[in-house]
């Protein structure tokens, strides 16, 4: 059986897109976006895992930062 979990769970993202554009529109892509994400957790949640199997990722203590960077383009 999976144990349940009670707890809360916080995630805010700030994510500024760098694009071309022209007056014509042709240059509608590519972005390049880069993102920044702040996850928070309840300390109910801490060492939860969703997996049953040993050695199996748990949630930390909480209050981690994630960086990312994505580019959208089409030919």
């Amino acid at each position: 059986a999976i144990d349940k979990a009670s707890g809360s769970f916080y995630k805010a993202t700030i994510a500024p897109t760098l694009k071309m554009s022209t007056a014509a529109g042709f240059f509608d892509r590519p972005e390049l976006r880069f993102a920044v994400s702040y996850v928070d957790w309840s300390e109910d949640l801490n060492g939860y895992s969703i997996s049953q199997d040993t050695g199996a990722a748990t949630m930390g203590d909480g209050g981690e930062v994630l960086f990312a960077l994505q580019m959208e383009t089409w030919f």
